[in-house]
Formats: structure tokens, C-alpha cells, sequence
């Protein structure tokens, strides 16, 4: 059993250092690795400390699916699941901030310390991720292409953020 403490680059919002989440592998897994913008598919419990169960996937037997690395989930469950591999199982111990939802059911309260047993099903690259890749790549390639051939023209392209907006009218 190893432990850890999740150290990768996390967004802005979480790097507060009084908000840890802490996870000990509790089985190893032997598949792909999730990693951000693969679609996960977990089985989880979610429970307090003292091991009150609040929320398990097993019950109805179907996987919770997301996307690591976008917020589709809870924080702490999204981290958690970040580098786990298929077949691993991983116990993590959520702070209340890790562990924000947009809506609480009621059996939950809002300031509680979480556990999460998580266990990754299965990893997919998003097809959206993908394309993206694809197209980058391609474009890549050609701007190589135009600069060993000497015709990439260097320009200061604004970006469409820099670009004045116009109101649109009905």
C-alpha cells in the first residue's frame, strides 16, 4: 500500500495550501493511466470518517463517467482520480473545499471532512480531446513545412479575445 499526497499542478482555485487532499492506493492497477481529458469511469463510495455511508455507486452498479481535469465532479474526486490506473482502488481523504458539489442532498453537510473509495473502471480519450490533438498536429506539421520550405510569413495575428467586439442585433 503506498500513500501520497497530490502534488501535480492543480487550477488557481486550488492551490490553497489549507486544503490538502491526501489518498493511499489501496489496490495497484495495471491498465491506462487517467490523466487530464480522458473519460473516466469510476465506482465509488463516499462516506464520513467515522464511516457513515453517504453515496455508492455500486448499490445501482453503474459507473460515475467524467471528464479528469474539466470540474464535471466534485474536486476532490476529480484529483483523486488523476494517474490512477485501470484496476487501481485509491481511499481519499477530502477537506469540505475539496469536496464542493453545486447542490448538497440533504444526508450531507457542507463542512465535513470525506472519504471517497475510489476504484477506475475503465479510460477513454475524450473524442473532443482527440480531434483537437489531431487538428493541432496537422497544423504543426504544415507550419513546419511552410518554414523549411521558406514561405512562413511571421505576423502579428491578435487573438480573437483582442478583436472589438460588435453588439449583435436581432
Amino acid at each position: 500500500m503506498s500513500r501520497g499526497c497530490f502534488t501535480d499542478p492543480m487550477p488557481k482555485k486550488l492551490e490553497d495550501p489549507k486544503t490538502p487532499m491526501y489518498y493511499t492506493v489501496v489496490k495497484e492497477g495495471t491498465g491506462a493511466f487517467a490523466s487530464r481529458g480522458t473519460q473516466a469511469h469510476i465506482f465509488y463510495t463516499c462516506s464520513y470518517r467515522d464511516g457513515t455511508l453517504l453515496e455508492s455507486c455500486y448499490e445501482t452498479g453503474d459507473t460515475l463517467s467524467f471528464i479528469v481535469g474539466v470540474n464535471h465532479v466534485p474536486a476532490g474526486i476529480d484529483l483523486a482520480t488523476h494517474g490512477m490506473r485501470i484496476g487501481e482502488i485509491r481511499r481519499a481523504t477530502v477537506t469540505p473545499f475539496m469536496g464542493l458539489r453545486r447542490k448538497y442532498p440533504e444526508y450531507m453537510s457542507r463542512d465535513s471532512v470525506l472519504i471517497y473509495m475510489i476504484e477506475l473502471m475503465d479510460v477513454r480519450e475524450d473524442p473532443v480531446e482527440v480531434e483537437a490533438r489531431m487538428i493541432q498536429e496537422e497544423l504543426d506539421r504544415a507550419e513546419q513545412a511552410a518554414r523549411d520550405a521558406g514561405t512562413w510569413i511571421e505576423e502579428d495575428v491578435p487573438h480573437v479575445d483582442d478583436l472589438p467586439m460588435r453588439e449583435m442585433k436581432d
